[in-house]
């Protein structure tokens, strides 16, 4: 009894793990000029920011922006489809241009479906997002279907593939071997007998009877 209630809790702390795990999984949001979103900047950036919902952790890294001055970069949570947006917090570029910022937001049920990083100026007498929008991305499997069907479109006129679609190989067939003359590949209708036949049945006998001097063995303590 005792083994089987081991057994149990071990199997409850397993699957508790796994729903933690799960839920605190980060989406990657690739920030790039989206087009129809960003609305400033011809820099080639790019970045991605990192969330954890249920904690509400969120990473930031960018590459390529420029580094400004008496102003500052601001990330936001968007939902496009409501308007809300929550800042994840401002900051500056490095000499290199390069970004790393970690931030704690309170995202709780929230839904959003994209991340912006806007120029907002320093000091910011307003606490609404600016228009100016450098670097933008789509949660994962959130974009608008006509944002899918840009991205396919363009992913196709390239020649690289796209995102969730598997890609057919075609693999040339083997060649025909000829086999010498009175050579089958047909197996036998019949295996030959080998081994004792008795074997198998004094296997089973010697089994059962160490089950049960085990048995019989743990009822005596």
């Amino acid at each position: 009894m005792m083994l089987i209630r081991a057994f149990a809790v071990c199997v409850l702390a397993a699957a508790s793990l796994g729903i933690a795990y799960a839920n605190g999984a980060p989406i990657r949001i690739q920030l790039s000029k989206l087009a129809g979103v960003v609305t400033v900047g011809t820099n080639p950036a790019s970045g991605f920011a990192e969330i954890t919902a249920v904690e509400g952790d969120v990473v930031v890294m960018t590459d390529g922006l420029p580094r400004l001055t008496n102003e500052l970069y601001q990330s936001w949570l968007v939902n496009s489809r409501t308007g809300e947006r929550v800042s994840v917090g401002k900051f500056n570029v490095t000499a290199e241009g390069t970004s790393r910022t970690h931030s704690i937001v309170a995202i709780g049920n929230r839904e959003f479906n994209l991340f912006v990083i806007t120029v907002e100026p320093e000091p910011d007498p307003n606490i609404e997002a600016d228009s100016r929008i450098v670097l933008a991305g789509y949660w994962p499997g959130k974009e608008p279907v006509g944002a899918q069907a840009a991205a396919q479109a363009t992913a196709r006129a390239q020649g690289t593939p796209i995102a969730g679609t598997p890609i057919a190989t075609l693999t040339a067939a083997p060649p025909l071997v000829t086999l010498p003359a009175g050579v089958s590949i047909q197996p036998p209708l019949t295996l030959p007998r080998t081994g004792d036949p008795g074997f198998g049945a004094l296997a089973v006998f010697a089994i059962v009877m160490l089950g049960a001097a085990f048995v019989a063995g743990s009822g005596r303590r």
